[in-house]
Order: C-alpha cells, then sequence, then structure tokens
C-alpha cells in the first residue's frame, strides 16, 4: 500500500518516526525503526476512504468489534488515560448491542442504539454526568467511523442536558474547623488559607 502524497513522513531529532496527514498536527508512529514505521504508516492509511475498497464501495460492513480494533490500532497518538476511557465506553455499548453487531446500524429510523444504551445505563444506577462521559467518547469513536469511510452519514449522540450547579461553599463550622487545625499544625498555611478566605 502507498503512502498518499499529501502525507508528510519524517523523523525527528529525539529519533522517532511522526507522520502528518494535517499541516502542523504531527502524530508519531512510536518507533525509531525506518521499515517498522512505513509499515505501520501503511497500516494506518490501507483501510482509510479513498482506497481501492471505499472507491469500489465493497469496503467490508465493520462490526463494533472490528471497529474498536481498527481504531486503537490506528490512534497511536492518543494519551493512555484517554484511551482507557475510550476503551471503557465502547466496551459498555458492546456490551449492550453486542460485539458483531454492525456499526452502520447503530441509529436508523426503526433502531436506536444509543438511546437503548443510555436508558441501560440510567437503570443500572449510572448517573448522567457519567454517561455524557461515555457518550462524548462514543460520539469521537464514530466521528472517526465517519472520516474513515465506514460510515456514510455521521450517526448523532445526544447528551444529557444538565442544569448548571454552583460550587459548594464552606460553611462558617467548616472554615472554622480548618483555620484552628492550620493554626496549631502548620501556621504558614494557616495565614494562606486566611488570606484565601
Amino acid at each position: 500500500m502507498n503512502i498518499p502524497n499529501y502525507v508528510r513522513f519524517y523523523k525527528r531529532a529525539n529519533g522517532y518516526y511522526y507522520y502528518e496527514p494535517e499541516r502542523n498536527r504531527p502524530r508519531s508512529l512510536r518507533t525509531k525503526n525506518r521499515e517498522q514505521a512505513r509499515k505501520r504508516l501503511a497500516l494506518i492509511y490501507s483501510t482509510a476512504p479513498g482506497t481501492e475498497d471505499h472507491r469500489r464501495g465493497t469496503a467490508p460492513k465493520m462490526t463494533l468489534i472490528q471497529f474498536e480494533e481498527e481504531f486503537f490500532r490506528r490512534h497511536t497518538d492518543i494519551a493512555i488515560k484517554t484511551t482507557d476511557a475510550y476503551e471503557l465506553a465502547w466496551k459498555l455499548l458492546r456490551r449492550q448491542v453486542g460485539d458483531s453487531y454492525p456499526l452502520n446500524r447503530l441509529r436508523s429510523r426503526r433502531v436506536d442504539k444509543i438511546e437503548d444504551f443510555k436508558k441501560a445505563c440510567l437503570a443500572n444506577g449510572t448517573r448522567k454526568t457519567s454517561i455524557n462521559c461515555y457518550l462524548r467518547h462514543i460520539r469521537g469513536m464514530l466521528n472517526k467511523a465517519h472520516d474513515w469511510g465506514h460510515i456514510t452519514e455521521k450517526i448523532p449522540v445526544r447528551m444529557y442536558r444538565l442544569p448548571k450547579r454552583l460550587p459548594r461553599t464552606l460553611t462558617a463550622p467548616e472554615r472554622l474547623l480548618i483555620l484552628r487545625y492550620t493554626r496549631r499544625h502548620d501556621y504558614q498555611m494557616y495565614r494562606i488559607i486566611v488570606f484565601g478566605l
């Protein structure tokens, strides 16, 4: 598989190879070996929109588990904590819908698996703020599925509307307890807290 001409492929001073699919958006290939870097880059673009399969319209239909594997294989630039959040959200969706469910059938006129997922989370006692966090990561993955040509239209993911809450302030007895403790144990911290309050 040839790498598209518009993709910049280069080695940085730290010894690692990078590629730039868009201007000023470098992404690490996480290797110092040129041949391995080229293989990884070829793999990234082997199933991208614009390849022969996608032009002919014969690209295979993706299941949720297949897309998850491709997503993490092609996304080498995500931080570990973010990767964990994506994995958890997608795993919960797969558990609700099924590993082999087709990606392009998550939402249609008759079926709305995203709404079913939201209802199931609520039934399990998950808070709406946590569900919104899962939905944010699911939406990010579905947007990539659209960008890569696995689904023809973007799947809308509606979040729960949450009321804005004001931050909780310390009560007078709580302030007094903190001040007494810090005055006795750490006078410098006591002065900082007094100034802050």
